[in-house]
């Protein structure tokens, strides 16, 4: 009986690791003695790609498409997702970390780390490289996978996104009671959404670079309950958000498109 008691709690244990959705904070300092206090960062509307590494010749191919993704957000995005490498359990220096990153053309990395507190142990079953993305103030795991990196621009995207909305609800000062379905959309959404008095109310679909990619509609409306449909024809897959303004009040709601 006892034994079984325990292998429920080892399993149970296990499920937690394997269900963490925030990221779990640390406070330390890099390779070149610059402190970094991760929930601050993120905070800052940040997302970090964190891969941990032995180094090995295993954690080369995954490690340096992690790397080499993120580097196409430095135009877009530049100083918002950002790179950290870290030694799997704090047992490689930092020159045998950086020279290692540098030989695999791994030369623009934002932070090393040899440090026991940066556990990847935090995210469940080690795995080398195991790699994270993990963004803005809600401190969420949008990816965490041991020995690939595949679709790691989708958990990016999304984080981003999720970062964009946060700081559009800043400013939101009404409620219009907005909803879109279904979400994810494959060709056609529906709107739903309530105006309190007439007013103008244009409703735009805005990609994670903040642009404008359509214009819903754009028209004087009377109070009441309103609904409308779109195409997602002009839309590729991927995350966006659904922003309805009027003169006086704001709403923004995140949705993606998936065929």
């Amino acid at each position: 009986m006892k034994r079984f008691f325990l292998l429920s709690i080892s399993i149970l244990c296990v499920m937690f690791a394997f269900s963490q959705t925030t990221a779990t904070n640390f406070s330390v300092n890099d390779c070149n003695d610059v402190n970094h206090d991760l929930f601050s960062e993120l905070d800052d509307n940040k997302v970090i790609v964190i891969a941990w590494v032995m180094p090995c010749l295993s954690c080369i191919e995954p490690t340096a498409s992690a790397y080499l993704t993120v580097q196409t957000y430095s135009g877009s995005n530049p100083g918002q997702v950002l790179f950290y490498m870290v030694d799997d359990y704090a047992n490689t220096t930092c020159s045998t970390l950086n020279s290692w990153a540098t030989v695999n053309k791994m030369d623009n990395v934002d932070a090393f780390f040899s440090n026991s507190e940066i556990s990847m142990s935090d995210y469940g079953t080690d795995g080398m490289p195991k790699i994270i993305v993990v963004g803005g103030s809600s401190h969420k795991v949008y990816y965490n996978e041991n020995y690939t990196a595949n679709d790691i621009d989708l958990a990016i995207d999304e984080a981003i996104l999720d970062c964009s909305v946060a700081i559009e609800e800043n400013i939101n000062n009404g409620n219009f009671e907005l909803k879109i379905f279904p979400n994810p959309v494959n060709e056609i959404a529906t709107i739903n959404y309530q105006i309190v008095e007439k007013s103008e109310i244009t409703i735009k679909i805005v990609n994670i670079l903040g642009e404008t990619v359509d214009v819903i509609t754009n028209l004087n409306q009377n109070v009441g309950t309103h609904e409308l449909q779109f195409s997602t024809n002009k839309l590729s897959d991927g995350y966006y958000f659904l922003k309805i303004q009027s003169e006086e009040n704001t709403q923004v709601i995140k949705f993606s498109v998936k065929r």
